[in-house]
């Protein structure tokens, strides 16, 4: 899923080190809207000493309930295209950008484990998570990944559930091939660590590119 050097960087940390750098280069103001993620984003942002001159704040929207109230995200997104999608996270780092008055904002959402109910109506596989990158002032840079079965469909409509493959109880499959020997057998609730770590982690290797950029 990741080259060994940068796998080798992500362990120790050093990401999260370099994004907080790069923003203080630019001077850039950052937030965050989680909601499969979990806070997890926020977490490594703020374990690096210094992110307090660039982190403005983050928020945990977890709900379709706090995504509208809270981002101010209209119901015809999660009707539309669902909670799972680039719709849904583009709309959640507008609404984000616009709380925190930031530069720049990460939107993560997506299924850390298997989701049967009415919301999950794409019927994506667990793993799947959206992202996106918003600069004020330019467009938004999207990535959809599924971590458990490296299946990047970036930049395909996610109103088509044809798109997808089906996914039927193969959590135990997917967490063999992708969390290595030492998560073999693995729990849901494992399963969703791997996801949010992953999903954050991606995020942060996402933003640095867009910072370049």
């Amino acid at each position: 899923m990741l080259d060994s050097l940068f796998a080798e960087r992500l362990v120790k940390g050093d990401i999260a080190t370099f994004v907080v750098k790069k923003l203080q280069q630019h001077n850039y103001k950052l937030c965050v809207a989680e909601s499969c993620t979990g806070g997890v984003l926020s977490a490594m942002i703020t374990a690096i000493n210094g992110a307090s001159s660039v982190f403005k704040g983050g928020i945990t929207t977890y709900s379709i309930e706090s995504k509208q109230q809270i981002l101010g995200i209209k119901d015809s997104v999660f009707r539309e295209h669902s909670v799972y999608s680039q719709a849904c996270v583009n709309a959640m780092a507008r609404g984000a950008i616009d709380l925190f008055q930031a530069d720049i904002a990460i939107a993560t959402s997506g299924l850390a484990t298997h989701d049967d109910s009415p919301n999950n109506f794409l019927h994506l596989p667990a793993g799947m998570v959206f992202t996106c990158i918003l600069i004020r002032d330019r467009l938004p840079i999207n990535i959809a990944y599924n971590y458990l079965l490296d299946t990047n469909i970036e930049g395909k409509d996610s109103k088509n559930p044809t798109l997808y493959t089906p996914h039927t109880h193969i959590d135990s499959r997917i967490l063999s091939k992708w969390a290595g020997a030492g998560c073999k057998g693995a729990n849901f609730i494992e399963s969703r660590i791997f996801v949010q770590k992953m999903a954050s982690l991606q995020a942060l290797r996402l933003l640095l590119s867009a910072i370049a950029s």
